[in-house]
C-alpha cells in the first residue's frame, strides 16, 4: 500500500530520495472494515484520507434517512470543509 501512494505522488512530481523517505517517516496507513463511520455529524473533522483501496460514501441525513452525496475511489482525497 505504501508504494501505491508513492507511486501517486511520484506521478505529480518527481521525489527525492529524502521526500520520499520523509512521506515514508510521516505516512500512517489505516485499514476500515466496511461500514464503518469516519465521521459523524455534528464532529469536525481533523483527518483528510486518501482511498488506496475501495470506496468511501459521503451522505447527509434527511429526517434521519441517509442521502448519498458522493463516492470517493482509489487514488482520491476525502477531506470534510
Amino acid at each position: 500500500m505504501q508504494e501505491k501512494l508513492l507511486k501517486y505522488f511520484q506521478r505529480i512530481m518527481p521525489l527525492s530520495q529524502e521526500e520520499i523517505a520523509a512521506i515514508v517517516e510521516t505516512m500512517e496507513i489505516k485499514h476500515y472494515k466496511k461500514g464503518t463511520v469516519l465521521l459523524r455529524e455534528g464532529q469536525i473533522s481533523s483527518e483528510a484520507y486518501f482511498v488506496l483501496d475501495g470506496c468511501v460514501r459521503q451522505y447527509y441525513l434527511v429526517n434521519g434517512e441517509e442521502k448519498t452525496n458522493n463516492f470517493f475511489t482509489e487514488e482520491q482525497w476525502v477531506v470534510s470543509i
